[in-house]
């Protein structure tokens, strides 16, 4: 049975998955492979990941780099608190 998210939890959870299968760490702008802010703004829908993304970013726990995404220190200790 699928669980629903909130904006926030949905939001933590990409923070994680960025952060421990991508090795993302804070202040790494190592682009991410597969994952581009290029379909921030087109209107079309997102999906789960995407949306998390999204959310990251307006929380201030991501920042867009030239093709991909890059923690924040604020992103990086939530993602790790989150373990």
């Amino acid at each position: 049975m699928a669980t629903t998210l909130t904006s926030d939890q949905l939001g933590i959870l990409v923070l994680r998955v960025m952060s421990f299968k991508c090795g993302v760490t804070a202040g790494n702008c190592a682009l991410l492979a597969g994952i581009t802010p290029s379909w921030i703004g087109t209107g079309r829908s997102l999906n789960e990941f995407e949306a998390g993304i999204l959310y990251g970013i307006q929380s201030g726990w991501l920042v867009t780099t030239g093709g991909g995404f890059c923690l924040t220190d604020e992103g990086f200790d939530l993602a790790r608190a989150e373990q």
